[in-house]
């Protein structure tokens, strides 16, 4: 395999974003950029200079539907990941990545040639509440995936033993679990608030569809991709003064290493 750069990785990505952001338009799918995304439309015009992903977020009850349009309208090279068809998707969500390529990805324990390739993440968003059981549950157990099955085996021994002491302890197994957790995410039908409840910033990342809004056109590289349309409220709500470059040894992205197959 040939190692290539995080800026390499980005056109990979971009290919992936425009196919996505055109099938939606066409559509009337409803879509926003999220997280690290949406922070480099507003910050860089485009991708962090270091980031090695993107994330959207879809409207759950438009869900099934991009799901059946994403396999119907095919991109060369690009598959349509999910936890049934693919190896090495560790995620109840779709994740859209590119067969070329192959990602050491940090969070997962497999050999590199079943890892995914360069992958865009598609998150649902689920209308909920900012608080309450079902959203405290569907929480807990999206972390209870991420440290029995997700998260790294590396590191100290005893690191290593009890990650699979809890594997063993564990009533279900990762595919019972991401079954339960997608049904649970289906259940959620009240509140204010759009929840992408599989998000790194966890229950930061319910945040109310007044801020969320009409999917608003911003630039993004050489294209333009739709984010929420309060984007400063939004970027305050998960990164406070997002403005501000992090410290050098903070700008990093999500692997070990990229690769061209």
């Amino acid at each position: 395999m040939q190692p290539i750069s995080v800026s390499e990785s980005q056109v990979y990505l971009l290919r992936i974003a425009k196919w996505f952001d055109s099938l939606c338009r066409e559509h009337q799918i409803p879509y926003y950029m999220l997280g690290g995304t949406m922070l480099g439309a507003i910050r860089h015009h485009g991708f962090i200079p270091w980031d090695d992903d993107m994330d959207f977020g879809v409207p759950i009850e438009y869900y099934d539907r991009l799901r059946q349009l994403l396999k119907e309208n095919p991109l060369p090279y690009v598959r349509v990941c999910e936890f049934h068809n693919c190896k090495g998707c560790r995620t109840a969500f779709i994740k859209l990545d590119d067969s070329r390529t192959c990602i050491e990805d940090k969070c997962v324990d497999l050999p590199l040639e079943e890892n995914l390739g360069i992958n865009v993440d598609i998150f649902p968003l689920v209308t909920c509440k900012k608080r309450g059981f079902m959203v405290a549950r569907h929480l807990f157990l999206t972390k209870l995936n991420s440290m029995v099955f997700v998260e790294p085996i590396s590191g100290s021994k005893l690191r290593h033993y009890v990650k699979k002491v809890l594997q063993m302890l564990t009533p279900f197994s990762q595919d019972a679990l991401l079954r339960y957790i997608w049904k649970l995410t289906l259940s959620f039908r009240e509140g204010d608030c759009y929840g992408n409840l599989f998000g790194r910033y966890r229950s930061k990342e319910i945040i109310r569809k007044d801020i969320f809004g009409r999917a608003t056109p911003y630039e993004f590289e050489d294209t333009t991709l739709l984010g929420p349309e309060q984007a400063d409220a939004y970027l305050k709500l998960l990164y406070n003064d997002y403005m501000k470059l992090p410290p050098a040894d903070q700008q990093t992205n999500h692997s070990h290493g990229i690769y061209k197959r």
